[in-house]
């Protein structure tokens, strides 16, 4: 499964599993676009979510442990952007608001309610992409880069819990520059 599944990083990822022949679940908000490119791939299931609509989330997360309870990746990708500058006219608190609700607290609350389904499975993994912006921020996307951290950091901790819990859930930390 994989977010942000309609361009960019997470497109090319899921054009990647689809060559190996695998079940790729294409998560999105932009339907249009995610299900014309779900359609050009082998295996691959288009589903339409705002991840920051938290009921949509809990809903998408019911559908995927009812209709893949098989579920072995869980490629937490989506993200959005704002480009603005701080303490200037051009910021709009909506901004914070959008880009922490679905690039922070939607990865998380997906990785609570994936990981009993991925606890079940062989070579399972959650995949968060952050980014090279958590440790050296940009000053005209300061809210994004602030997930992008916090995003960082859950997933170090996440990947120490399970390590603790015993889990055999990888964790790993998609930094693109």
């Amino acid at each position: 499964m994989i977010t942000g599944a309609a361009s960019g990083i997470g497109l090319e990822i899921a054009k990647l599993f689809s060559k190996k022949n695998n079940t790729v679940i294409m998560a999105d908000r932009t339907a249009d676009r995610l299900i014309t490119e779900a359609e050009k791939l082998v295996n691959a299931i288009a589903i339409t979510i705002d991840l920051a609509d938290e009921q949509a989330l809990k809903t998408f997360i019911e559908k995927l442990k009812i209709e893949h309870s098989d579920l072995n990746i869980a490629i937490l990708n989506a993200g959005i952007a704002n480009d603005y500058a701080l303490f200037s006219d051009l910021y709009n608190s909506a901004y914070s608001h959008s880009e922490m609700a679905t690039n922070y607290l939607a990865n998380v609350q997906l990785a609570h309610g994936l990981e009993p389904i991925l606890a079940d499975q062989e070579n399972a993994a959650f995949v968060f992409t952050t980014s090279g912006l958590a440790f050296v921020p940009n000053l005209t996307y300061p809210t994004y880069s602030a997930t992008k951290s916090a995003l960082h950091s859950f997933a170090t901790a996440s990947r120490l819990a399970l390590e603790r819990k015993g889990s055999e859930i990888k964790v790993f930390d998609l930094m693109p520059h």
